[in-house]
């Protein structure tokens, strides 16, 4: 984008935090790599004044990073209707759809523009409807400001495109000292070239899955059992389970090798399913170290089961006296600090204790179903998030 959002942040008496300080902490946290931190203060800039969200493309770009490619997607189609020129716009959409669904769909999408007169952004353009090649693009960016964004966009473009090798070589570029002078654009391609450069060899802190999709989780394609679901909930997509044969298995445990954690999800457990159901589960391959949430469900309520099992020492959570209704959405949270193993529903605590949790290694994971195919899951599941780091309740993810 060629140039950061001037918001009209009016004060609000009532309002916990100032706009302004949270619009320039959002800034700050996305300027030092800390998505999770940045998405966090500019969804709550977005609620305090829905009528400037639209402005925020900012939020659009952190979303992308975050891996909320639907509420990314989002953010770009209503920036669109304050500033309809920009090429960028239309670019960020594309690689919001093309991570969401496919490359194909994201051109078939793709948003018209007007005039944008910024070199290469016409070549840009062009390069997105699949009409002209990135080597036209690069061969089109002449001066430094022209280079950059010839650079930035043809690495982004070949990430749609998943060759991560082209990609980065592109992003490299866009990312070196002499294209400083493309102030908020370049710290993207910094913090791009950074998770580039780092993600084949440590895991990224964190990781978000949106069941919007039965095809993919986060960036992982999956094997579908049954026949799971995708319904629409007020807060946007979900994946319904039937508790008779559908679930969802991914190969990958996105917490393998994490000394601390944080695991939540936010789901509708179902007041008319077996009593006890085993709804999501991470294990190590070839090993019985495991990660698990439960429900055990009665009488139209519910309470948490939280399961973790390792070499050095294995923990159950529950309380049978902390019953909730069924059939409403739900935010549930494990987290482990490297001593004490804790779960939570919406943000209260349910059980603590003291337990030595060896890392687990690398393995997979099921979604509505025990990865052994027991005990399936009645209900929906909407968002998942793992944190490489014990994450306080006033951090977690919000479930309305």
């Amino acid at each position: 984008m060629n140039r950061i959002t001037t918001l009209c942040l009016a004060a609000i008496a009532s309002a916990a935090e100032d706009p302004q300080t949270l619009f320039d902490r959002g800034v700050r946290s996305f300027h030092a790599g800390r998505i999770a931190e940045s998405v966090a203060d500019f969804d709550k800039l977005a609620e305090l004044l829905p009528g400037q969200a639209p402005q925020l493309w900012q939020r659009g770009i952190a979303l992308y990073y975050a891996g909320r490619y639907q509420d990314c997607r989002k953010q770009f189609e209503s920036h669109r209707t304050v500033n309809p020129n920009d090429v960028e716009n239309a670019a960020w959409h594309f690689l919001c759809v093309a991570r969401a669904e496919t490359p194909a769909k994201a051109k078939a999408a793709l948003l018209p523009v007007g005039p944008d007169s910024r070199v290469p952004m016409t070549e840009i353009y062009e390069m997105f409807r699949g009409k002209t090649t990135p080597a036209s693009v690069l061969a089109a960016g002449s001066g430094t400001e022209g280079q950059f964004y010839a650079r930035l966009y043809v690495g982004l473009y070949y990430e749609a495109l998943d060759d991560k090798v082209k990609a980065l070589e592109n992003i490299r570029v866009a990312a070196e000292d002499r294209f400083a002078a493309g102030g908020y654009m370049h710290s993207v391609a910094r913090v791009h070239r950074n998770l580039l450069q780092t993600s084949a060899a440590v895991p990224a802190p964190s990781e978000v899955w949106t069941f919007d999709r039965l095809d993919r989780l986060g960036a992982h394609k999956t094997t579908i059992l049954g026949a799971p679901r995708v319904i629409e909930t007020p807060q946007g997509k979900a994946i319904e389970f039937d508790g008779v044969d559908d679930a969802l298995f991914v190969d990958v445990h996105p917490l393998a090798g994490a000394e601390t954690f944080t695991w939540e999800v936010i789901f509708r457990p179902d007041g008319d399913g077996a009593r006890e159901q085993r709804f999501f589960h991470m294990q190590e391959t070839d090993t019985q170290t495991r990660l698990l949430f439960e429900t055990r469900v009665a009488d139209k309520h519910w309470y948490l089961d939280s399961f973790a099992n390792s070499p050095t020492g294995s923990k159950a959570l529950m309380d049978p006296t902390k019953l909730h209704p069924t059939d409403i959405w739900y935010h549930a949270a494990m987290v482990y600090d490297g001593k004490q193993f804790r779960n939570y529903v919406n943000g209260q605590l349910q059980v603590s204790a003291d337990v030595a949790l060896k890392p687990q290694g690398a393995g997979r994971t099921s979604a509505g179903v025990r990865i052994n195919k027991r005990d399936y899951f009645k209900g929906a599941i909407r968002l998942s998030r793992m944190t490489r780091r014990a994450l306080s309740p006033e951090e977690f993810l919000k479930a309305f």
